[in-house]
């Protein structure tokens, strides 16, 4: 079969030379002969052309000769895709749930925590799914599937982690605020003055993740977000020192009477809270760190095959973690546990006589 694309700029014709037999298929450019061997139609392994530079699935970068070790690789990440989905999607969405159903959880700290429960069970119910899907499709050499499931699995991928950062990151001035303000923090952080923020990180995000398919190449896309996740970062070091030192020098100051008052402010209360954050999101930054590592290497060095295996392994790891983010809450957040057990009784009629 013979195939020609003309090239209107240069005025150079392309040729497509396939082989039914061994689906060999020539490029022809000018005086040059460029050859793929396709070999997925007799089950072999998929080898591409002698040239080393990145191909592209739209906007994502792929290497055209992967190594053997990559199968080891997709499989792998299947795996942990595979365990991982249910528990993130059930796990997160009973959270999410309960918070919703449950009057005394509707203060801003839990809010935001059921809004970054929201974002994780979504990951688990569409993101990682489609990821499954994408890594199922290269082990059976489908790389035309893998294509648009890549696309998919990047969009929500992106779009769901990059609303745990964002929500995290707020979480950690809300609590910095509750300290700052102190009696005030009720009138001025309010549970819908915190929705309408993370309606705001939502559409920007989405504004983000759309004009990548349009604007924004993957070296812009990529600089964009880095400082703001180094932003992330740095507030959650400077607000947690901070608090620590608010509550060391406090320790002493407060009288049981005076910590009985109900207008005073209760800093054993917010102490619990607060280190119960905290464990949450050092715990999420364990399995982002790497993750911001590798987009580093990617601007400094481009997509190569180790930044390609990396960029595997460390986005299912952050896509895996949402499964155990509901363990994090309900371990350290015991409002939060008692509301989950309560609402699960309620559902599976095990009520206590």
């Amino acid at each position: 079969m013979v195939f020609e694309l003309s090239s209107r700029k240069k005025r150079q014709k392309y040729y497509f030379v396939s082989s039914d037999s061994s689906c060999l298929c020539q490029f022809s450019l000018g005086k040059k002969i460029f050859t793929a061997d396709f070999s997925t139609c007799s089950g072999q392994d998929h080898t591409m052309s002698n040239d080393t530079s990145p191909t592209r699935c739209y906007f994502i970068e792929l290497t055209p000769r992967p190594t053997k070790y990559f199968d080891s690789l997709y499989l792998v990440c299947l795996v942990l895709h595979a365990i991982s989905f249910l528990p993130a999607a059930i796990g997160n969405g009973v959270v999410t749930i309960t918070t919703f159903k449950t009057s005394s959880l509707h203060k801003p700290s839990f809010v935001l925590l059921s809004c970054a429960a929201f974002a994780d069970s979504l990951t688990g119910f569409l993101a990682q799914p489609v990821a499954m899907a994408s890594f199922a499709a290269k082990l059976r050499r489908q790389f035309s599937a893998a294509c648009w499931l890549d696309l998919v699995k990047e969009c929500l991928g992106w779009l769901f982690g990059g609303m745990s950062v964002s929500i995290l990151a707020f979480l950690s001035m809300e609590r910095y605020l509750a300290l700052r303000l102190g009696l005030r923090y009720q009138t001025v952080i309010t549970v819908k003055r915190v929705l309408i923020i993370v309606v705001f990180f939502w559409l920007a995000l989405l504004t983000l993740g759309t004009l990548r398919f349009f604007v924004l190449s993957n070296e812009t896309y990529v600089a964009i977000h880095l400082p703001f996740m180094f932003i992330s970062l740095m507030i959650l070091t400077t607000t947690y020192c901070k608090i620590h030192l608010f509550i060391k020098r406090h320790r002493l100051k407060l009288s049981p009477a005076e910590n009985q008052n109900p207008n005073s402010f209760d800093v054993v209360k917010y102490k619990k809270i607060t280190l119960a954050v905290l464990y949450i999101v050092c715990f999420y930054w364990l399995f982002f760190a790497p993750f911001v590592c590798v987009l580093l290497a990617f601007l400094l060095s481009g997509f190569t095959q180790r930044v390609e295996g990396a960029y595997y392994i460390t986005t299912t790891l952050i896509l895996a973690n949402a499964a155990v983010n509901p363990l994090l809450y309900c371990w350290k957040l015991r409002a939060l546990r008692q509301a989950v057990l309560k609402y699960i009784r309620h559902v599976l009629h095990l009520h206590s006589e």
